[in-house]
């Protein structure tokens, strides 16, 4: 059973092969939901070739991932979850969480 560690260094690895071929740019960051039920933008105007978004594994309930409007309808990800992206603009992803101040660690490359 592969655990939720091995699979975001599987990821990050795949990412690194990415930005060793293509010159690109790795880059990281954080972002907490202040008031659970309030969408939040995961980054700024940054034009991401790929992103990984990892749900906090100590999170005490789920993150939603989608647009301004997300909310519990949204892509849930569990404690420790991970959700891949392509060519995205890190200023619309936008996330949610069930729990105030829980949140996800991202890694995108430009």
């Amino acid at each position: 059973m592969t655990t939720w560690t091995q699979e975001v260094r599987d990821d990050l690895d795949t990412i690194a092969g990415g930005v060793a071929g293509g010159g690109s740019t790795p880059a990281s960051g954080q972002k907490t939901v202040t008031t659970a039920g309030t969408a939040v933008a995961v980054g700024g105007d940054i034009d991401a070739k790929e992103v990984i978004i990892i749900a906090d594994p100590d999170n005490g309930g789920n993150v939603y991932i989608g647009d301004s409007t997300v909310d519990s309808t949204g892509a849930k990800l569990p404690p420790g979850g991970i959700l891949p992206a392509g060519n995205v603009n890190l200023s619309e992803i936008y996330i949610d969480a069930d729990v105030s101040g829980e949140g996800i660690s991202y890694y995108y490359t430009v």
